[in-house]
Formats: structure tokens, C-alpha cells, sequence
């Protein structure tokens, strides 16, 4: 959110697409290690239910997802 809205909104200028493919790669390379490390083959981070484990990371999740 900081890279493609706030930093632009702020500075009044855009992100180059560089940098903003950048950032993009560091997030694919974050979910991937989440989905090895946390998740492996469950449906949740813990147990076989929702936690507040899984709430939280959904919703650090969605702040870096790159939107319509």
C-alpha cells in the first residue's frame, strides 16, 4: 500500500514500474515462504479451523496486495 498509493500520494509522483515490479517479486517470494513455512498442506495456520492466527494474517495480507 505504501509503494503504489501512499508514497505516490504523498510525493505526487508515480512509482517507476521497476520498482514497483520490484516490490511485487518480494511479495510473490513472501507467499511463497508463508504457504511452505505456515501453511504446508493445511487449509489454516493452525489446526483444522479458522484462528485468529489465520484472521491477522489475511489482513497483513490484503494491506500489500497491488488492488484494481
Amino acid at each position: 500500500m505504501w509503494i503504489k498509493v501512499l508514497i505516490p500520494l504523498l510525493t505526487g509522483q508515480s512509482l517507476p514500474p521497476e520498482k514497483l515490479q520490484e516490490v511485487m517479486e518480494g511479495l510473490a517470494t513472501s507467499l511463497k515462504q508463508f504457504e511452505e513455512k505456515f501453511l504446508q498442506d493445511k487449509p489454516f495456520i493452525v489446526g483444522s479451523e479458522i484462528s485468529l492466527a489465520d484472521l491477522v494474517a489475511i489482513v497483513e495480507l490484503m494491506q500489500v496486495s497491488p488492488g484494481p
